[in-house]
């Protein structure tokens, strides 16, 4: 169903993986990488999880936070 996705698509690809990224470091292709952060707070029984979404050159190990669009 339409609108169902999160991300802006062209061509099959979220809007980040169309237009790509080129590392300022080496200027190689940057991959966007989302993962989950558990982050602990004392005193509470249970942790807070946090999804963040980051560009991350494979070659030089250089990486940055994806902007929060969309």
């Amino acid at each position: 169903p339409e609108g169902a996705c999160r991300a802006a698509v062209t061509d099959g690809l979220p809007r980040e993986l169309a237009t790509g990224r080129a590392c300022p470091s080496c200027g190689e292709a940057m991959r966007l990488s989302e993962r989950q952060i558990e982050e602990h707070i004392p005193g509470q029984p249970d942790g807070a999880a946090r999804i963040v979404r980051e560009w991350i050159c494979p070659e030089c190990d250089y990486f940055e936070e994806a902007d929060s669009e969309g």
